[in-house]
């Protein structure tokens, strides 16, 4: 009856001894969570989440004869609503890491850039679905190309707030237009000044797309990470 009493006070002591375990477990799994979360913030990197933007020039409206670079947020969303692929998910993270100060597209492979093409052309034809549908049934639209481009800004001075993924759009001849400037070592004053670097990356963008060895300070930059969509807009 001893040897009895003694295992059963034994096998209670273990469970508790277990019990205790999975808390001090619990707790450090949820203080580590903490940890990484305030991490990611200070260090504001979220790739986990798309930024798309429309990046588009304006006169200066506190310069006269300047332009101005504007963007707006067209989507945010976490990276397995835009991309439903895992393999497109994994592909884009593990590049997202590759990117530096100075070159901040991403650098795919060809056979993935392709493949990620399509998969994006599809996410960026919702937003636009009005104005095709209206093409579609013969009423007025204007159609405009765009150049797209996937993004992990780095900037050596933190002087952007948020590092995500971003996916950024602007019109050909808006990137023309900042080609223009960059070779004549001119520069668009962003809307707002801790944004600084947009305009680097837009040069970036346009030396991808038309191939500009100028441009690509030092860097190789392929033409397929700087691809076109045609966009349908309603005409009012």
């Amino acid at each position: 009856m001893d040897a009895v009493k003694f295992g059963s006070s034994i096998a209670m002591k273990i469970m508790a001894f277990q019990g205790e375990i999975s808390a001090v477990a619990t707790a450090l799994l949820a203080a580590y969570a903490s940890y990484a979360s305030i991490q990611r913030w200070r260090t504001a990197t979220f790739l986990h989440i798309v930024n798309v933007s429309l990046n588009f020039l304006e006169p200066d409206p506190k310069n006269e004869g300047q332009e101005m670079l504007f963007f707006r947020t067209l989507l945010e969303r976490p990276l397995p609503d835009v991309v439903l692929s895992k393999q497109g998910q994994s592909v884009l993270s593990k590049c997202a890491e590759s990117t530096a100060s100075g070159q901040p597209l991403l650098p795919l492979t060809e056979s993935d850039a392709g493949r990620l093409k399509i998969l994006t052309i599809n996410q960026l034809s919702s937003l636009f679905a009005t104005g095709w549908l209206n093409k579609a049934l013969g009423l007025p639209v204007v159609v405009r190309t765009f150049v797209f481009a996937w993004c992990n800004e780095v900037d050596p001075r933190k002087t952007m707030r948020m590092t995500k993924l971003r996916l950024m759009l602007v019109e050909v001849e808006a990137l023309r237009r900042v080609r223009e400037m960059a070779l004549q070592g001119q520069r668009a004053a962003p809307e707002f000044p801790q944004a600084e670097l947009r305009f680097d990356t837009m040069v970036s963008i346009a030396a991808a797309h038309f191939q500009d060895p100028k441009l690509m300070g030092g860097f190789r930059l392929e033409p397929y990470w700087a691809p076109t969509v045609d966009f349908a807009l309603p005409q009012t």
